[in-house]
């Protein structure tokens, strides 16, 4: 008698935990999916406190590294690399908080790998000149050192905000 070959199912494992929440907790999503949502990290944390700061400059210092890389997408207003942290506060957000009545960011999904921390979410705000309000989803990926962060790079809807500046 011959035996029937054994049916093995794929373990699933993820590579990364979503952190979807700050304590700790079990979620079963529509597909039957288990997945852990953790207590955040100390990287998670500084990159929340960037979005909470709503571009207090004091936060900023803060949380930014004194040489810190920004690279802001092209098509975005003023898309560029900005180098230090004197040139992100004057050239990025001085430049960005004169065009917009209102900006916000607001990071919807972190995760982490290592010194990265990638978030997922959208811009919403209000453009000064032409009264435009808009929305645009943004993906970030996060480099931190020692703490602080050092590196962003942005990926961006940047139609949206070009709608939005256009008279």
């Amino acid at each position: 008698m011959r035996s029937s070959p054994l049916a093995i199912q794929p373990l699933r494992i993820p590579v990364a935990a979503r952190v979807v929440r700050r304590d700790t907790e079990l979620k079963v999503n529509v597909q039957g999916h288990r997945r852990i949502a953790m207590a955040d990290s100390p990287h998670v944390l500084v990159v929340r406190r960037l979005y909470e700061a709503r571009g207090n400059p004091e936060v900023i210092r803060q949380v930014l590294g004194s040489d810190v890389r920004w690279e802001v997408v092209d098509g975005f207003p003023y898309g560029a690399v900005y180098k230090g942290l004197d040139s992100v506060l004057r050239d990025f957000f001085g430049r960005l908080f004169a065009d917009f009545d209102e900006f916000v960011a607001n990071g919807s999904e972190f995760f982490e790998s290592g010194e990265y921390v990638i978030v997922l979410g959208s811009y919403s705000g209000r453009a000064r000149k032409s009264g435009k309000r808009f929305t645009a989803r943004f993906a970030h990926v996060w480099t931190l050192q020692d703490g602080l962060i050092v590196r962003l790079q942005q990926c961006a809807d940047t139609v949206q905000l070009a709608r939005a500046l256009a008279p």
